[in-house]
């Protein structure tokens, strides 16, 4: 495949139709059911980058930002594919409780409810990536929960009608990476600081007011 990627005789538009077909494909296998953290997400966003990096024939010393790799490539962070998957399996799962409640899903789904509140006076440390805790993050960012049994069913309710479904599924995957944005935002202006703080630290006293002040005006 690298090779491949080297070829000038093909396109890019070319390159990322093979490299969605043939690699991401392959990084997105059964995403839906598989509970990441957010380190986790952010080393599989930074792999997608560099192969992205490497298809467009970006290399040092060029430097482009995220923002604008994701606008040539045409594409966006993995971690919008994966939440998008993760709610597609999940009105799946939704739909086959309306059929028939002893299929596994709906009775794990119950089960969970049951046991996870008689857990939670006697569990201790940071809470466990799973599934629900993920879909309960992803309902927080719209002002929604996921934290209870009615909570449960009026999703239910909504799988039904797909309508309903894509607009919530829409919402969530445009709040993810305005999320995104924000942290990438965060992280630069975190980056600039520490570089005038440490270029102050070099030239005199005068540069580390200027950077005690840019961390106050921030």
């Amino acid at each position: 495949m690298w090779n491949l990627w080297k070829c000038n005789k093909i396109s890019i538009p070319t390159r990322l139709k093979l490299y969605n077909a043939l690699v991401k494909s392959i990084l997105l296998y059964n995403i839906g059911a598989t509970a990441y953290r957010e380190v986790q997400l952010e080393k599989l966003d930074s792999l997608h980058r560099r192969h992205l990096r490497y298809m467009l024939g970006i290399f040092y010393p060029t430097v482009v930002s995220t923002t604008e790799l994701y606008q040539r490539a045409q594409t966006h962070p993995i971690r919008v594919d994966i939440a998008f998957a993760r709610w597609r399996y999940f009105r799946k799962a939704l739909l086959q409780d309306q059929t028939d409640e002893r299929l596994p899903c709906p009775c794990v789904m119950r089960l969970y409810f049951h046991c996870h509140f008689e857990d939670l006076s006697t569990k201790r440390g940071a809470p466990v990536t799973s599934l629900p805790v993920l879909i309960n993050r992803d309902l927080r960012m719209v002002g929604r929960k996921f934290s209870s049994p009615e909570d449960y069913k009026k999703l239910r309710e909504e799988a039904s009608n797909k309508k309903t479904w894509v607009k919530l599924m829409k919402s969530i995957l445009q709040q993810t990476v305005d999320k995104r944005e924000a942290r990438v935002v965060k992280q630069r202006h975190k980056r600039k600081v520490r570089a005038m703080q440490q270029q102050g630290m070099a030239t005199g006293n005068g540069d580390s007011k200027r950077c005690r002040r840019a961390e106050v005006e921030s």
